[in-house]
């Protein structure tokens, strides 16, 4: 189901250290990295085409099958506006819905009519201390790129 929602999965920039690699493919250019120890495996790199439906996903393994007491949100890096927090949503922009699926523990943003301006970097953060972090890289391309 959320493989046809994303069209390409490629690495964002180097990995850090304490990051596996969990999909790589003969182009150095195309590797997920997932932080093995609190994320399961979910693409970092989503490709859209302009006026369609971005979905970022992240599933904390930490909050698997655990009460909620320990938040998600979803950060869009460009200007670090937090967008959600658990199911509320923060912001003007309409076109931003958060979604969870309890049985699978996978918190997803949708971003619906997506724009060039909304490419970026974005974070699904857990709400522990030390904060834990997953990145998606949402890139918006005209809709001609893609086939």
């Amino acid at each position: 189901m959320y493989a046809s929602r994303c069209n390409e999965v490629n690495q964002v920039g180097p990995a850090p250290s304490e990051w596996a690699v969990v999909e790589a493919s003969s182009s150095s250019s195309a590797t997920t990295y997932v932080a093995d120890a609190d994320f399961d495996a979910m693409p970092t790199e989503v490709r859209v085409a302009a006026g369609t439906t971005a979905y970022l996903s992240c599933r904390p393994r930490s909050l698997r099958n655990k009460t909620w007491s320990v938040q998600v949100s979803w950060v869009r890096h460009r200007d670090l506006h937090i967008l959600s927090v658990g199911r509320s949503v923060y912001t003007k922009d309409g076109r931003f819905s958060v979604y969870h699926q309890r049985h699978t523990g996978e918190w997803t943003l949708q971003l619906r009519s997506v724009q060039l301006k909304d490419s970026g970097l974005y974070e699904c953060q857990i709400g522990t201390q030390p904060t834990r972090s997953y990145f998606v890289h949402l890139q918006v391309v005209g809709k001609f790129l893609i086939d």
